[in-house]
């Protein structure tokens, strides 16, 4: 299947994000298992593969998370998916 890269982030809040790739953590934009961090108004350059989902089962292992310092607070989660033959990212 086709993947959608990512190629860059930029962090529009006041406060600082996290983004993790929760399928593969070392195509995290710093390669580790903390997640990368993006301070308020900065933006990053990278090469992320957005992770395929098709299920709910294969939900949990399989996509990109964007969160708070602490991890309380997700904002987005990323991930793509087959529908109706065509590709879509969520």
């Amino acid at each position: 299947m086709p993947s959608t890269t990512i190629k860059s982030i930029g962090n529009g809040l006041q406060v600082p994000i996290f983004v993790m790739n929760v399928e593969n953590p070392a195509d995290t934009p710093n390669g580790g298992d903390a997640g990368q961090r993006i301070d308020p108004g900065q933006t990053i350059f990278c090469s992320m593969s957005v992770p395929w989902s098709g299920s709910n089962q294969e939900f949990p292992n399989h996509h990109i998370a964007v969160y708070n310092q602490d991890g309380s607070e997700t904002y987005a989660v990323i991930w793509q998916r087959s529908v109706g033959g065509g590709d879509a990212v969520r």
